[in-house]
């Protein structure tokens, strides 16, 4: 919408039922002005989840620690911040607690480097939140997601837990002229989505050699259904190119 905080792009979308009926979408918004990369979350509300409204005239959810903030000439003045903030959510309404939960990727410096991280936060109402002052999954030095992990989406199993699939992208295999970075999806387990025991098989999925999915994979979104997990994801086959598909993958997600 012209004039507002997000007016330059939305994206990466998290819709859920609240407990009111209504379907509740959690997006990523891009402040202005265009190309700054300075990011918060914002929440959408809907009857029949095709018609929707924006809450309020703000985020309901923007960079508070550290690790989040973005680089500003002017920390009174949005406009001048750029390549910060928080983004990319996933959120589920947990009715035994009564709470929302959200995950979601950061990206700021620490320990002078700029990267994506990945946090959690926690809402009795879906629109004030309290989150945890240190991200729940880091960049680890040395690994497959030495550069970054981001693009976070969380799943609740009453058997086994919470699941996190998320994207991570390898140091040696940075690319600054790249449309997009080449990223591979790995897998973590939780009983309390705040301490993650990392999938010894990680990273569970990675671009495939002479495949529409050769370059990068990412954005992971799954469902278990009948004891199955399955896990859709997008695509690209070159480098200099934002050209995806969609794919899916079928398996079990337990060790």
């Amino acid at each position: 919408t012209l004039g507002a905080w997000d007016e330059p792009t939305i994206e990466t979308a998290s819709v859920i039922h609240a407990p009111s009926g209504e379907y509740w979408m959690y997006y990523t918004g891009n402040r202005p002005p265009e190309g700054s990369n300075h990011y918060a979350i914002g929440l959408a509300t809907s009857a029949d989840g095709i018609n929707w409204k924006k809450y309020g005239n703000g985020p309901i959810f923007e960079p508070e620690n550290e690790w989040e903030l973005p680089t500003c000439t002017n920390r009174n003045d949005k406009r001048s911040c750029s390549n910060g903030g928080v983004l990319e959510p996933s959120v589920i309404y947990d009715p035994k607690e009564k709470l929302y939960k959200m995950w979601y990727a950061a990206v700021g410096t620490k320990d002078g480097v700029t990267t994506f991280r990945i946090g959690y936060a926690t809402s009795f109402d879906g629109i004030a939140w309290k989150r945890m002052p240190e991200p729940v999954l880091d960049r680890k030095d040395g690994t497959w997601s030495d550069t970054l992990v981001s693009h976070p989406h969380v799943i609740y199993d009453s058997q086994s837990g919470y699941h996190l699939f998320y994207v991570g992208v390898k140091l040696s295999e940075y690319c600054d002229n790249c449309a997009l970075q080449r990223g591979r999806i790995g897998h973590a387990y939780s009983l309390d989505g705040k301490k993650w025991q990392l999938d010894s098989r990680n990273p569970i999925l990675s671009p495939r050699q002479n495949k529409w999915d050769e370059w990068t994979i990412g954005g992971p979104t799954a469902i278990v259904r009948n004891n199955e997990l399955l896990l859709w994801y997008f695509g690209n086959k070159k480098k200099d190119s934002i050209e995806s598909g969609i794919g899916l993958v079928k398996g079990v997600c337990r060790e």
